[in-house]
């Protein structure tokens, strides 16, 4: 070892300067030792922090991939309904006109019917009149009968439900 008195220069004392590189190698491997071990838990904490860094990513992914199967099938369902409200409405509107022309239908219908029935209330009020005339005229009961009864024939047969 050096003394206070002693200047730098070569040891020429093998042990001391044996003892001496040895402390610093066994310093310095101390150094190493705990560099090492310190290099080793960042590693492994970065190892770590890489697998939580991956899993968080898979999961996110795995949310994505999942909202974005969701996102089709709302479209999906979407389009179904809207092609089966057309359908529906389509139907509704054939069905809606089908009903407007039996109702057109029937309204003719009962207009013609009703209009026959006029026309032969006309005729009835006509022939009667007719009748009326003849009877004013004083033709005998037999004549004015057969008359009344041809009147009544010729409406029957006019009248469209036979009444």
């Amino acid at each position: 070892m050096f003394f206070f008195n002693q200047s730098w220069g070569i040891q020429t004392n093998i042990f001391e300067t044996n003892i001496l590189n040895l402390a610093i190698y066994f310093h310095s491997f101390s150094y190493l030792s705990k560099r090492q071990q310190s290099i080793v838990l960042n590693l492994q904490q970065a190892e770590k922090r890489a697998k939580e860094a991956e899993q968080t990513f898979l999961n996110a992914q795995k949310k994505y991939n999942d909202a974005s199967n969701q996102v089709d099938l709302i479209k999906n369902q979407a389009q179904n309904s809207i092609e089966e409200n057309k359908t529906q409405s389509e139907i509704q509107s054939q069905t809606d006109l089908e009903r407007l022309k039996q109702f057109c239908q029937s309204t003719i219908y009962y207009q013609q019917q009703k209009i026959q029935t006029q026309i032969s209330q006309k005729i009835f009020i006509s022939v009667n009149q007719k009748v009326q005339q003849k009877f004013q005229k004083k033709l005998n009961k037999k004549f004015h009968k057969s008359i009344n009864t041809y009147s009544i024939e010729l409406l029957k047969k006019l009248s469209p439900q036979g009444t």
